[in-house]
């Protein structure tokens, strides 16, 4: 009888220990991802911010460059026209 009760009494205290440990270490891991989630949000929400101003310069550049490439053009258009003219004084010239 006397090790009967001491079997008893030791898996009871065990059982005891082990949900104890168990609750704490599941309160543990419940509670360390939900602040993990809590700073990536914040870094997600500061990396979203810093890429919407990333892509707010990226489109002033884009604005100017497609502006410099029009009057590029616009240039090189004229040149070709002042030389299509040239030549045919030149040509007329000859004649």
């Amino acid at each position: 009888m006397d090790i009967r009760r001491f079997v008893v009494s030791r898996g009871a205290a065990w059982a005891v220990m082990g949900l104890a440990v168990g609750g704490l270490a599941t309160d543990a891991v419940w509670r360390w991802p939900g602040a993990d989630v809590k700073q990536r949000l914040v870094e997600s929400e500061a990396r979203t911010a810093d890429q919407a101003a990333q892509i707010e310069q990226l489109t002033l550049k884009l604005t100017r460059a497609d502006a410099e490439l029009k009057g590029l053009r616009d240039e090189l258009k004229a040149e070709r026209d002042l030389r299509q003219r040239l030549d045919e004084l030149l040509s007329r010239g000859r004649k």
